[in-house]
């Protein structure tokens, strides 16, 4: 019963943050992680995003996570990929990680 409330908080989760990048006119695509969507989708999101609007789809990701209970970490010691880190508890069951790219060819590009 914990794992079907815990996905049906990620989905919840990720549509928030969808919802607040379409508002903020973010252009995104979502390259992996939703195949079970809408009933359930990974721990692990991949998000495109214009190298443009990278850094404010980062910053509204976090704060909409933490407006929803989510605590939440931007690990900054990742070179290839931008990310944010959101758990509810203890584990990864109750957590969702979006990974940030701006080019196809994996990662984050840096000028």
């Amino acid at each position: 019963m914990a794992l079907i409330e815990n996905a049906r908080l990620r989905v919840g989760a990720a549509e928030a943050v969808a919802t607040a990048w379409n508002e903020n006119g973010i252009p995104y695509c979502v390259l992996r992680g939703i195949e079970g969507y809408p009933e359930s989708i990974g721990r692990d999101l991949d998000v495109l995003v214009e190298k443009e609007s990278v850094g404010e789809a980062l910053t509204i990701a976090r704060a909409t996570l933490c407006g929803l209970g989510y605590r939440v970490g931007v690990p900054v010691n990742v070179v290839w990929v931008r990310k944010v880190l959101g758990t509810r508890g203890s584990g990864w069951n109750d957590s969702i990680a979006l990974d940030f790219f701006t080019d196809l060819n994996g990662g984050v590009s840096v000028s």
